[in-house]
C-alpha cells in the first residue's frame, strides 16, 4: 500500500474512534493541549455528539449581540437559535468557548464583526448565555427552560 492510503486509513480509523467515544459519552479530558485539540476536532467535525437525539441536551451556548446607533436605537440578534450553517458553526465555537476561558477574545471578535458590518453602530453589547433544558422529571416538577447569562461586555466605536 502507498503511504497516502495508509494515512487515509489511519485518519478514518481515528475519526471512527472519535465517533464511538462521542456516542459512549467518554470525555477526552481537560487541561492538556492534545486533549484540547481533540475537543476542538470533535466539535467541528460533529464526532463529539452523543447521538442521543431524544435525550435531554443539557446546556447550549447562545450569544446575543446588541448594536446601538447615534440616535439611541438598538438592534439585537441571537446566534445559536437557528439552524443555518453559519449559525451552527458559530454555536460550535460558542460551545468550545464556554468550556474554555476565551470569552473575552470571542466577544471582541463578534463586536469587531458587528462594528464593521453596521457602520452606524456606536456601541455593541455582547452577552453570552447558556440555555438550560431541564430533565423531564424536573419539568414535571415545575422547572422551565431558561437562559443563564455567563458573560457580558460592551464595546464603543472610537471617533476618528
Amino acid at each position: 500500500m502507498k503511504t497516502r492510503s495508509l494515512i487515509a486509513i489511519g485518519f478514518a480509523l481515528f475519526h471512527l474512534c472519535m465517533i464511538v467515544c462521542g456516542a459512549l459519552r467518554w470525555p477526552f479530558g481537560t487541561g492538556h493541549s492534545g486533549t484540547r485539540l481533540l475537543k476542538i476536532y470533535g466539535v467541528w467535525s460533529g464526532t463529539a455528539g452523543d447521538y442521543a437525539f431524544y435525550a435531554s441536551i443539557g446546556e447550549t451556548a447562545i450569544a446575543r449581540i446588541t448594536s446601538i446607533n447615534e440616535t439611541g436605537e438598538s438592534f439585537s440578534y441571537d446566534i445559536g437559535r437557528t439552524t443555518s450553517e453559519v449559525d451552527l458553526r458559530l454555536n460550535s465555537m460558542l460551545d468550545l468557548m464556554s468550556g474554555v476561558d476565551e470569552a473575552d477574545s470571542q466577544s471582541r471578535a463578534l463586536a469587531a464583526y458587528e462594528l464593521g458590518r453596521n457602520l452606524h453602530a456606536q456601541t455593541v453589547m455582547v452577552q453570552f448565555y447558556r440555555y438550560r433544558i431541564p430533565s423531564m422529571a424536573a419539568y414535571r416538577n415545575g422547572t422551565r427552560p431558561g437562559l443563564d447569562e455567563f458573560y457580558q461586555a460592551q464595546f464603543v466605536r472610537k471617533n476618528q
